[in-house]
């Protein structure tokens, strides 16, 4: 094997050897008035099979430069711009530098036969880059997210989230329709490159706003999918099966059918082995073991504080969903969307707790075994109806069914300086939960007159209903000197509804045409909650939960109402929006406790808000934006409650009624920067917050280390975080690529709190570089490998604490090789290190994946072997510090396995033709 690889990369290396460098370089300018354009996208192709070699886009002056190598005698460079026509010119490499000087581009109003024949690696229209799939090289069979990769700018971070430039893609569209909902992964992980013709990325937008002709969001970005024409009609998908050791399984499928506008897409999976349910055998879904259950966004559920999921524990999964897409008529869209989820887990923890107190530090270790279940279902639709260039109407309503149950058994066990022990505790905890959800959101939207003015209505309402069944049974022992027994065995019987409606009116009226405008509206909110929880304690007697707890039962309605007034200045040129918010906010509420009245509310908060934003584009890949604003925030319930919660009899919690409400100022800001020229790219963002009456715990310990905690209000803890990130592609020759990326995450922060009476105050500093580096020959190997480092120290204002420093590195190997047409190899390789954590937990450890997969049957099925922690090794541990506590935490994770899977992809698609309106492939 390894001489096979060997005589591959010398062969590789004599061809590459080979190859002539080139530089090509010039100005574009436009014929009709001499000025240079701007962002024209600048590539060649190799004249023989038309493949890419590089690519560019002209600066602000129309200055470009290409640099390469290839091994072609004749090249073809191609200049487009939207609007003009395709500049075409043959380049023999017998001379390695051409410098064009001014090019001078013709303005056409269509697009020219080469346009059509020929699509650019990159163009710009207006605020959105769009990029041909086909010009990016990838390994075969790749999906979406493999193509996303390949994009400059483009990030997928091993948690799954995707950024371009640093901004986060909040969803993905297939050609300009939801795809599953707006949950990105389905559509990257899902969809193949061969199927996309064109990757579409712009600032996220509502189509309400789009319309309106608003600007989007500058913080976050939107990806738009099209479909290939002559791949628009007919079906395609795969499905997939496997099996392994431990009896370890896991299916998967996913079909899709396109008619034009119409598509109809079903999916179905499930496993053991906390995957999210559609990995196809394949290793990029197995990374960190799964993080995903896919019944809520972070993959995870909980029940009544219970938490499941998330990557901790084992998890067996099942999901399936169905979605629709189908234009009714020429002016009306509609989409349909189900998910339906099924998971079960189990999970251990095992806890290591250091408890500082002003005066000393008791310890507290912790076992728990906990089994959930939970189901869900949702179904959503979306209408969308633009009856003229004048009216444009929205309507989505949602309907959600979930339930859930778990079990929970903990022992809790409590002592001074890890040798007397002061009490225990040892707790089994049943909950039971069903709940329904029902919403919906209307938008209409008038545009009057060319100048950019509107109307606009918007009205939501949420209505959720829950009930449930808690049953807590335990047992806490008090040691020392007057030893005490506590017996609790308790029935909660949970009734909850929720009621909310939102109602705004936006009017905008344009000061100065299409560039200064004046909007003005107000808002109402109105919220009713409907709480009651009767808890009874176990009757001996009857032999039943006949004895009703006054103290841990509740029956109240929240009320709120908020009227908010406002206006907002907004300016924007094809460069700079920026836009000045003034709110007033009055917002009443009303608590009424039905078992005690003394706890009663009725108050009335006015406030000012103001919300500052811009955003400066220097070019289409170069921009900066920053906004400032403050928020009100109100207690929460549970945090004004004055009688106590003492469920936990080693944990009392009592609220404050005479909390005030929180005001928070914060500012973000972002810069980003991609040189198409060079291939490097610059970005870096801020995010901070500092508070004004913060609500903390204030927290006292009795001689028997059982805790009571109320709250606070505290004024000056702050937070900011942040990220500079730079990246680098360089193109060794037309098949050899290196990317280098390096990002260096910070952070600070400020926390206050009470303990035992006193204030403290922790002051948190957090560093974290990464560097990454990848190296890849065409389509044919790829070599990752990673760097992290995680550290922070937090320094406490009293000298009973210690300062605390937590750090981890970690250390990572990607690998892809083709060993042959049909045979691949890949693998995963990390290694974690934690100093510094409890001596009862490891403290470093491998994990390595690792699979083979070999195509056949023209490329239709695929069988793939792979290995879950090769090594052995995989464990789950982290240590934490909040407050005055610091906690080392060992829980329960996937062990080794092998699985052998099959699967099978199916493809019928053909080209676009004039429907019928019917889904042909269903009758």
């Amino acid at each position: 094997m390894k001489t096979k690889l060997l005589f591959l990369s010398l062969l590789i290396s004599f061809f590459a050897s080979a190859q002539t460098s080139f530089v090509i370089d010039g100005y574009i300018k436009s014929k009709d008035d001499n000025l240079p354009l701007e962002s024209a996208s600048v590539y060649v192709l190799n004249e023989s099979d038309s493949s890419l070699i590089t690519y560019t886009i002209s600066d602000s002056k129309g200055f470009f430069e290409l640099k390469n190598k290839s091994n072609a005698k004749d090249l073809k460079l191609y200049i487009s711009f939207i609007g003009f026509k395709t500049f075409t010119k043959t380049i023999n490499l017998n001379t390695p530098e051409f410098h064009l000087n001014s090019i001078l581009l013709e303005e056409s109003g269509l697009l020219d036969e080469v346009e059509l024949s020929i699509n650019a690696p990159i163009l710009i229209k207006e605020d959105t880059l769009e990029f041909s799939a086909e010009s990016f090289k990838t390994k075969a069979d790749a999906t979406v997210e493999d193509l996303l990769k390949k994009l400059p700018g483009v990030k997928i971070g091993k948690d799954g989230k995707i950024t371009v430039n640093g901004k986060e893609v909040k969803d993905i569209k297939v050609n300009g329709k939801s795809f599953f909902g707006d949950d990105p992964t389905i559509a990257i992980k899902n969809l193949t490159k061969e199927m996309i013709e064109k990757v579409q990325i712009s600032d996220s937008k509502t189509k309400d706003q789009a319309f309106s002709g608003e600007s989007g969001d500058s913080e976050s970005k939107s990806i738009n999918l099209t479909i290939k024409e002559d791949k628009n009609k007919g079906v395609f998908g795969r499905v997939a099966a496997g099996g392994g050791t431990d009896d370890h399984y896991e299916f998967a499928g996913l079909v899709n059918a396109f008619d034009n506008n119409k598509r109809l897409s079903v999916l179905i999976g499930g496993n053991d082995i906390n995957s999210p349910g559609f990995s196809y055998g394949e290793i990029s879904k197995m990374y960190g073991g799964g993080r995903n259950i896919w019944t809520q966004d972070n993959g995870s559920f909980s029940i009544d504080g219970m938490q499941f999921g998330g990557g901790n524990g084992i998890t067996t999964s099942r999901n399936y969903g169905l979605s629709y897409a189908d234009n009714l008529s020429d002016n009306l869209e509609f989409t349909l969307n189900y998910f339906g989820s099924e998971a079960k887990q189990i999970g251990q923890t095992q806890a290591n707790i250091q408890n500082i107190l002003p005066t000393e530090t008791y310890f507290t270790d912790l076992n728990s075994d906990k089994t959930g279940e939970n189901k869900n279902h949702n179904i959503s639709a979306k209408l969308e109806y633009k009856r003229d260039t004048t009216w444009f109407v929205s309507y989505n309503p949602s309907f959600n069914v979930n339930s859930s149950e778990g079990v929970q058994r903990t022992f809790e066990l409590s002592s001074r300086n890890n040798i007397d022990t002061t009490n225990l505790s040892n707790s089994v905890r049943n909950t039971t939960n069903d709940g329904k959800t029902f919403s919906n959101n209307l938008g209409v939207t008038r545009k009057y007159g060319a100048k950019g003015a509107f109307v606009r209505l918007n009205y939501n309402n949420k209505f959720q209903w829950k009930d449930g069944e808690r049953l807590n049974n335990s047992l806490v022992s008090i040691f020392g000197d007057n030893p005490v027994e506590n017996k609790i065995d308790q029935k909660s019987d949970i009734d909850n509804t929720i009621t909310n409606h939102y109602t705004s009116l936006t009017i905008r009226q344009p000061i100065k045409p299409k560039t200064l405008f004046l909007d003005y509206g107000l808002s109402y909110n109105y919220t009713i909650e409907n709480a009651e929880n009767n808890t009874n304690d176990f009757d001996e007697t009857t032999n039943s939960y006949a004895l009703f707890n006054q103290t841990l039962s509740s029956d109240f309605d929240f009320e709120v109402k908020t009227l908010s007034p406002f206006t907002k200045l907004v300016y924007k040129t094809k460069k700079v929006w920026t836009s000045l918010t003034a709110t007033y906010r009055s917002s009443q509420q009303i608590y009424e406790d039905r078992l005690r009245a003394e706890q009663n509310i009725d108050k009335t908060y006015n406030d000012l808000l103001i919300n500052l934003r811009g955003n400066y584009k220097f070019t289409p890949s170069k921009s900066i934006y920053a906004s400032i604003n403050n928020r009100v925030s109100a207690p929460q319930i549970n945090q004004i409650q004055t009688n106590e919660d003492i469920s936990n009899p080693l944990n009392i919690i009592v609220g404050n009624p005479n909390l005030k409400p929180t005001t928070r100022t914060n500012f973000y800001g972002n810069f980003n920067n991609y040189d198409m020229q060079k291939g490097r790219g610059f970005y870096t963002w801020i995010y901070g917050s500092v508070s004004q009456n913060d609500i903390v715990s204030n927290r006292t310990v009795d001689e028997n280390l059982i805790s009571r905690t109320t709250y606070e209000n505290v004024s000056g803890n702050y937070s900011f975080n942040g990220s500079v990130n730079k990246l680098l592609d360089i193109s060794l020759d037309s098949v050899k690529t290196i990317e280098l990326s390096g990002e260096l995450g910070f952070g600070a922060s400020k926390r206050q709190g009470y303990i035992n009476n006193d204030l403290y105050k922790t002051n948190t500093r957090r560093l974290s570089p990464e560097f990454e580096i990848v190296y890849a020959i065409d389509d044919k190997f790829d070599l990752g490998v990673f760097y992290n480092y995680e550290w922070s120290h937090s320094k406490y204002s009293t000298n009973t604490l210690d300062n605390l420093t937590i750090n981890t590195h970690k250390v990572g190997f990607e690998t892809y090789v083709r060993l042959s047409k049909n045979l691949t190899w890949e693998n995963d390789i990390n290694y974690s290190y934690t100093p510094g954590i409890s001596s009862n937990f490891q403290q470093d450890f491998w994990l390595w994946n690792a699979t083979i997969a070999y195509d056949f049957m023209d490329d239709k099925a695929k069988l793939t072997f792979k290995v879950y922690d090769l090594l052995n090794q995989n464990i789950n541990t982290t240590r934490n510090a909040y407050g005055t506590i610091t906690e080392d935490i060992e829980e329960l994770t996937l062990q080794q396995y092998f699985m052998l899977t099959f699967s099978w992809k199916f493809n019928t698609m053909g080209p676009k033709v004039e429907s019928d309106n019917r889904m042909d492939y269903f009758h």
